[in-house]
């Protein structure tokens, strides 16, 4: 039985391989992101369900001046398995800390399984600008 030993340009080709592919593979998922945007001067009543699994990446909301009437602003997975599933991922008052911009980011993405949705909403009673942003990726 021969034994033919690795040369270091074999080493390095299949180390090479291997890390295009993880590359390739870590490309190929960034490009299933969506954004979902709204804007206006109304309440915010945004739902998002795709008819697939998908990770929620981040919220961000932007007024143009800080609100005063306390209201929370609330983001929600709306459970594919019903309301004992439902879950408030952030919940905050913006003229609590005279805020003009929230930024939810969860430590890891959240998975969620075809059929779950996600729910925001802002009464937004001192009628403020808004631009609002929903990043999610399928899974």
């Amino acid at each position: 039985m021969a034994f033919e030993a690795d040369t270091t340009q074999d080493i390095l080709r299949r180390v090479f391989d291997a890390t295009r592919s993880t590359l390739v593979a870590d490309i190929k998922a960034e490009r299933n992101v969506t954004v979902t945007n709204a804007t206006g001067t109304g309440a915010i009543s945004l739902s998002y369900a795709p008819s697939a699994a998908f990770w929620l990446e981040n919220v961000t909301l932007k007024f143009n001046t800080a609100p005063t009437t306390s209201e929370n602003f609330v983001a929600k997975v709306n459970a594919n398995d019903g309301a004992g599933y439902d879950t408030i991922l952030v919940s905050t008052d913006p003229s609590a800390t005279v805020a003009t911009s929230i930024f939810w980011i969860p430590d890891r993405p959240i998975l969620c399984e075809s059929g779950d949705g996600v729910d925001i909403t802002y009464t937004n009673t001192d009628v403020k600008t808004y631009g609002l942003r929903l990043v999610t990726r399928l899974a």
